[in-house]
């Protein structure tokens, strides 16, 4: 038997499950409902179900590509864990400045959407580097601990780091990692999740990835029988169209954000090369969100 290639698409309501075996071009396909916390347990069955109508067994299946919403509608929803964030003293309301984009400048009765944390979880630390990493005031780590104890009273899920030019030397954020970590909760830290210029897009991808870092925990559990269950390799799609190891997803769920509608654009944009299409609009309607690409 040929190695056989599988993929999974797990939404908020459906998980699509296909089996196909490039060789001879033979395809399968099942479809379940998402039961959330037994997603695992439900695309194994599928799968199993799949390969012995192509006379094969689990054990046959190469590899499996999971994509996934569960980020993507815990963003649209709100669904996202009670998220402190620490940044450069005197850059505390970086989130809400952002990039002075308004819808409209001079409605006075607009409103914005809230940020991911608010202000009474967001601190402003000592700490400075400048733009080539010199240090122009060292981190100030009883700040820090005094933040930690701060934390621990208003019971957060997860924090976020992000200082001004950690881009260039990420040693304190990693210092104040350390000391984060006793709070028993994911914390993030920009010069992993987004190590480029520009604080706002670093601060708001940091905050967003350690918001969501719960969410995908729990959706990795529950694959937890696809990834021990006997096929040979099992990943989750990213944003960009390629794929993530369980750990890595784990880390940075933000690069899952996309993972849902990305294999279907990575997959049209292969038929269209392949019937000379130049340009084309893809459109995938789920349960919670229209995505177009």
């Amino acid at each position: 038997m040929a190695h056989l290639l599988a993929a999974a698409d797990v939404g908020g309501t459906f998980i699509d499950i296909v089996l196909a075996n490039p060789v001879s071009g033979e395809t399968r396909i099942s479809k379940v409902l998402h039961r959330k916390g037994r997603q695992g347990e439900d695309i194994f069955a599928a799968l199993r179900s799949l390969a012995g109508e192509m006379g094969a067994t689990l054990s046959d299946i190469q590899s499996l590509v999971v994509g996934t919403t569960v980020v993507t509608n815990a963003l649209l929803e709100g669904q996202l864990a009670r998220t402190a964030v620490l940044t450069t003293e005197g850059f505390r309301d970086v989130l809400e400045i952002a990039r002075m984009t308004r819808p409209s400048s001079y409605d006075l009765h607009k409103r914005r959407a809230p940020v991911v944390s608010p202000r009474n979880l967001r601190f402003d630390i000592p700490e400075r580097l400048d733009h080539t990493g010199e240090v122009l005031k060292p981190l100030d780590i009883e700040a820090v601990d005094r933040v930690v104890e701060t934390l621990r009273a208003e019971n957060v899920e997860a924090v976020a780091v992000s200082f001004l030019y950690s881009y260039v030397d990420a040693a304190h954020e990693k210092a104040a990692r350390e000391r984060l970590e006793s709070l028993g909760v994911p914390v993030s830290i920009s010069s992993e999740v987004l190590p480029v210029f520009r604080e706002y897009e670093r601060t708001a991808a940091t905050a967003l990835n350690a918001a969501s870092i719960p969410v995908m925990s729990r959706f990795l559990d529950g694959l937890k029988q696809v990834n021990d269950g006997g096929i040979a390799k099992t990943y989750i799609m990213g944003s960009a169209g390629g794929c993530l190891t369980f750990e890595e997803a784990g880390r940075f769920p933000i690069k899952c954000a996309m993972s849902g509608p990305a294999g279907g654009v990575v997959g049209t944009r292969e038929l269209a090369l392949e019937h000379g299409f130049k340009s084309v609009l893809t459109l995938d309607v789920g349960g919670t969100s229209s995505d177009l690409a």
